[in-house]
């Protein structure tokens, strides 16, 4: 929030930092999407291979793969349910490593930014 911080004191500068906070908390749905349907394709198809070897669904159901059009409304609350979850684990995670942000963004850029950059130039 350098930018902000920068502005002069008034009105203009809490009603900036106000929106700036929004488009942050309103976009992070969007910047979780991806990840979550990398996550959901994942766990069917590893539903999809135990019922194939012949192992019966946890819950008793027989959903295909390619069957994600036309979903009960209990698959729904579950799918629901599990984003939410993640959405506030990973906000505890940010509160209990506020301190530590630098290390933080630090690690994941490693982790994740230098792979990428070497696979995809």
């Amino acid at each position: 929030m350098v930018l902000t911080a920068n502005l002069p004191e008034g009105n203009w500068r809490s009603l900036v930092q106000l929106a700036y906070a929004s488009s942050v908390v309103f976009s992070f749905p969007l910047q979780l999407f991806p990840a979550v349907g990398i996550f959901t394709g994942f766990f069917k198809r590893a539903k999809l291979n135990l019922q194939q070897k012949g192992y019966d669904a946890i819950d008793g159901e027989t959903e295909d793969l390619e069957n994600t059009a036309t979903k009960s409304p209990k698959n729904l609350w579950k799918g629901n349910l599990g984003r939410s979850a993640l959405v506030i684990l990973l906000c505890f995670i940010s509160v209990m490593n506020v301190d530590k942000l630098d290390k933080m963004v630090s690690l994941l850029g490693a982790l994740f930014g230098v792979p990428l950059a070497l696979i995809i130039p």
